[in-house]
């Protein structure tokens, strides 16, 4: 079972259906998540249902599938339903009882990292954009590559790893570098500026991470295209026309939330409802303008804002804040690792999800990612590594009083 879900994060990530229209027809997703749902249930431990994440969760999916009952377009929240109904039964439920060891937890992070070199050298060959889905465009790309990255750095600076294994970490990481200069992506260069950062501000050994940074850096800014630097340039330009479109979609989500304050207009409904805000603005030209109908708002905060309304956003931020404590404490359990190499991988990999978190959030300024995976999944692996991390203490007979 462990193998199956593996495999569903293959074909989650790298998305061979989109590829392959034979592949694609068979549904294979779903044929991986009917199983991985059905072990759950049969096998998993149900006490995981009164943990907060996973009540913080069920509440955001209970609250997408309400928006049904008063949404113009209810097509939308009944497939973002569908949609975090998948991640929670396929991905975030079973990772509590498969990812049950440190063992499991790093042969399944290091067939992520791979699914990412994968979809690193895809961004590569095809002038960086990924193979579909939440995948397809160059921004989406660069967040994905972006929210691996520090696990593959934390990872290499491992103590005890062997050099062949640190070298291939290394690579891994320039690798995904490369990924989002290839897309081009302004969104994914912030993204990739904070993770960085996090990375060494996160670390328990800052120093020797922040020289390995300032070196992949100034690699990588002696080795940029001309073209990409101008690109970048252009971020601080305030006349620049994707940030005053970006701008003005963001003032539309704004007063969708202001005329539907608690709820919002339904999950996956800025787009249908977008056009209908920018005739009834002032600022609006039709001489000049383009309505941005059916055009997503380009932020995760202003989505979630307008689509689920106050309820949605404080549900949305309760779970992100406990979900980053909770990574937090996991780390502080695991820092006193007294030479334990299973502790020392504990703790580095509870970095990772901290900074994979903050990956999430960066890149989610300029992207609609709320039903994206990226959340979901992450809740199931702060619950694992919790569970793996108290687990060890105890076979140390060590106190675990850092998760009180």
């Amino acid at each position: 079972m462990f193998l199956l879900y593996c495999g569903y994060f293959f074909v989650e990530f790298m998305r061979p259906q989109d590829l392959l229209p034979a592949l694609g027809a068979a549904k294979p997703g779903m044929l991986m998540a009917l199983p991985l749902a059905a072990a759950w249930v049969i096998k998993g431990d149900k006490s995981v249902l009164g943990d907060r994440l996973v009540k913080l969760y069920i509440a955001l999916l209970a609250l997408t599938a309400l928006s049904t009952l008063y949404a113009v377009n209810t097509f939308w929240p009944v497939s973002s339903a569908k949609t975090l109904t998948l991640y929670l039964l396929c991905a975030a439920l079973p990772a509590s009882f498969l990812l049950s060891d440190a063992f499991r937890l790093r042969r399944f992070f290091d067939l992520f990292l791979l699914i990412n070199c994968g979809l690193s050298v895809y961004a590569l060959t095809h002038a960086g954009r990924g193979p579909g889905s939440f995948l397809g465009d160059e921004n989406d790309l660069a967040l994905c590559v972006n929210f691996a990255m520090p696990f593959a750095m934390y990872f290499a600076l491992l103590p005890g790893t062997p050099l062949r294994q640190r070298l291939l970490y290394g690579a891994a990481t320039g690798l995904m570098i490369a990924a989002v200069v290839a897309s081009g992506s302004r969104g994914g260069f912030v993204t990739t500026v904070a993770v960085l950062l996090g990375v060494v501000l996160l670390s328990k050994r800052p120093v020797r991470y922040l020289l390995v940074v300032g070196l992949v850096a100034g690699i990588a800014a002696l080795s940029l295209p001309d073209q990409y630097v101008s690109e970048m340039e252009t971020i601080s330009d305030t006349g620049d026309s994707t940030r005053q479109d970006r701008i003005w979609s963001w003032k539309m989500g704004y007063r969708m939330w202001q005329d539907n304050p608690w709820l919002g207009v339904g999950a996956g409904n800025y787009p249908w409802r977008v056009a209908e805000y920018e005739w009834q603005s002032p600022e609006f030209d039709p001489q000049t303008m383009k309505l941005h109908a059916g055009r997503a708002a380009h932020s995760f905060y202003v989505s979630v804002l307008s689509e689920l309304g106050l309820v949605g956003s404080v549900l949305m931020t309760w779970l992100l804040w406990s979900m980053w404590r909770r990574q937090r404490r996991c780390a502080r359990a695991a820092r006193d690792s007294q030479g334990d190499a299973e502790l020392e991988f504990l703790d580095a990999l509870s970095r990772g999800l901290q900074v994979a978190l903050g990956a999430f959030l960066a890149g989610g300024l300029f992207l609609t990612v709320h039903f994206y995976p990226y959340p979901w999944v992450l809740v199931g692996w702060t619950l694992a590594v919790e569970r793996v991390i108290r687990l060890r203490l105890r076979a140390l007979g060590r106190s675990d009083e850092a998760f009180a």
